[in-house]
């Protein structure tokens, strides 16, 4: 009877010095049980995504680069110039572009009345977006048009370009357009913010320059077009956009946006005075 109450007593005590010990083996128990029941299709799924993902990349990177208007901001800043452009007084020139652009004060360009709508990001497929939405671009002076440099970071030269002829067949072919080529890069400083997982795209001073070649005689071709070199004053010997003029490798500082500045100023008077009954001008204008 003694060893019986020992025994019990025992028991107890191994009990109550675990608690919870059997609870836990049970969950360990169907943890590894589910485990083993859904590792199968674990795999399937991973094996499943490993073939899809260059679809699924593909897909992604044409949902971005083909849905501006998607991103709230950007219709946005759209809607606002479509505002402005009802009050938009006729023989306006408007500049059209990126974040380089925006950064543009472009009442130093120009005497006349002028509209900067650039925005920040921006590409040669936003543009395209946009256009439609500009009802009076006909009434306009001239367009200065500075695009591309986002582009290269997701597109190669030629898909560029196509979308850049799609733009030049948009724009009203009454009203003179000024093309300016892609500022050069520094590429000592230049951080690429290419998204890999988006088919990435490196940046390069060699691409801007070939796609530069490509624009200028896309512009040749189409009467009333102008292709303006504007990083002539910005690139060292190199062909890199100089180190003074740039804090991110990219965008000109304020030094170098007046430089940008100055170019603009000189051949866009130039190609405005030179349009007058019956004058005749070189296709493309370099900086003086």
């Amino acid at each position: 009877m003694n060893d019986l109450n020992s025994q019990e007593e025992d028991r107890r005590e191994r009990s109550s010095a675990t608690p919870g010990l059997p609870q836990k083996s049970r969950l360990s128990r169907v943890s590894a049980f589910l485990f083993l029941k859904l590792s199968p299709f674990l795999l399937l799924a991973l094996l499943v995504l490993s073939f899809a993902r260059p679809q699924l990349i593909e897909r992604a990177r044409a949902w971005i680069w083909t849905n501006p208007a998607e991103f709230s901001d950007y219709k946005g800043r759209v809607n606002a110039q479509v505002v402005q452009e009802r009050n938009m007084p006729d023989w306006c020139v408007i500049f059209l572009g990126d974040s380089i652009t925006e950064g543009l004060t472009v009442r130093s360009i120009t005497e006349e009345p002028a509209m900067n709508w650039g925005i920040g990001k921006d590409t040669t497929v936003g543009i395209l977006w946009r256009l439609p939405h500009y009802r009076n671009l006909n009434k306009a002076r001239c367009i200065v048009l500075a695009i591309g440099i986002n582009d290269l970071s997701h597109l190669e030269e030629a898909q560029i370009v196509s979308n850049y002829a799609k733009i030049l067949d948009a724009l009203p072919p009454e009203v003179p357009l000024m093309c300016c080529s892609v500022l050069p890069i520094n590429e000592a400083v230049y951080k690429q913010a290419n998204s890999t997982w988006l088919n990435g795209r490196n940046v390069t001073s060699r691409r801007i320059e070939r796609l530069n070649g490509l624009l200028r005689d896309l512009c040749d071709r189409r009467p009333g077009t102008r292709f303006v070199e504007t990083g002539v004053l910005l690139r060292d010997a190199a062909g890199n956009l100089r180190g003074e003029l740039t804090a991110d490798g990219l965008h000109p500082n304020p030094l170098g946006m007046q430089a940008l500045m100055d170019v603009l100023l000189t051949n866009l008077a130039k190609f405005l005075a030179q349009q007058k009954p019956g004058s005749t001008y070189p296709a493309t204008i370099s900086a003086e």
